[in-house]
């Protein structure tokens, strides 16, 4: 792993074990209380992930975060932000859900992508840490795609912690 020191401006090299995440894009991250932490993104021969990936900065090991509850769908390209201590999933891109509720909705296109605006919660405090599928009303005000009427996260980066 190459880390950037934003003081000295210069990058170190640090190598890490553990059960080391894939290389995938548009996955969700996260820097809080000695850890980096992935979830889900996309791999081009193993597909989009849902996993939850962490890497504690003391040791520099990874390891698989075992989670319980109602977990989204395989997807990338989604909104990611902490909220009091909770992480926020919204929307993305990956195979169709098929545990829709109420309000919820997905666009599928000819080239077999497709968007949601489904939203989930995961909850690090619990130990395993816990996702829930969190029920709506309204419509999200985010970037409309023109080639439909769902509100969609084509892509987003979240900055989690302080600098």
């Amino acid at each position: 792993m190459d880390i950037y020191q934003i003081s000295t401006g210069v990058w170190s090299h640090h190598a890490t074990k553990g059960h080391k995440p894939i290389h995938t894009f548009g996955a969700g991250g996260w820097y809080r209380d000695g850890e980096v932490g992935l979830v889900g993104g996309y791999h081009r021969t193993s597909g989009h992930s849902n996993n939850v990936t962490i890497l504690n900065t003391t040791s520099f090991e990874w390891s698989v975060c075992g989670t319980v509850g109602w977990k989204p769908s395989p997807r990338s390209h989604f909104a990611w932000w902490e909220y009091d201590d909770t992480f926020l999933l919204f929307g993305g891109e990956g195979p169709s859900p098929t545990d829709l509720l109420r309000g919820e909705e997905v666009d599928e296109y000819a080239s077999g992508r497709s968007y949601n605006n489904q939203l989930f919660s995961l909850q690090f405090l619990t130990k395993p840490a816990k996702w829930s599928h969190i029920t709506t009303t309204g419509v999200p005000h985010h970037h409309v795609d023109v080639q439909g009427s769902l509100p969609s996260v084509q892509s987003g980066t979240c900055l989690v912690g302080s600098l």
